[in-house]
């Protein structure tokens, strides 16, 4: 697999994207992102969908003991090691070992 920063299929929003989750260490919502970028929430979304489509971020939907959906997205690059955890605009890292 290519790196997300050289990989010729990935637009340079997708992999400014990447390297901005990357160097924050967490993921943000795309309505937090749009406060704080000039680009759109629906064109942060489209930079998401994209990089989920060529794997370099893996989606995966549980429902916890609670009964409530949650959603963890899975860097596949070293440089973020983990599973970052996002639930209703909260983000916060966790340990796989609990699902």
């Amino acid at each position: 697999m290519k790196s997300p920063y050289s990989d010729p299929n990935l637009s340079l929003r997708a992999r400014g994207l990447y390297s901005y989750y990357v160097e924050v260490g967490r993921v943000l919502s795309s309505e937090e992102m749009s406060a704080s970028v000039p680009e759109g929430r629906d064109a942060i979304r489209n930079a998401m969908n994209e990089l989920k489509f060529h794997k370099y971020i893996k989606a995966v939907r549980y429902q916890d003991n609670s009964g409530q959906w949650r959603t963890l997205l899975k860097f596949t690059d070293d440089v973020v090691s983990g599973i970052l955890y996002i639930d209703s605009g909260t983000v916060t890292n966790t340990n796989t070992s609990d699902i």
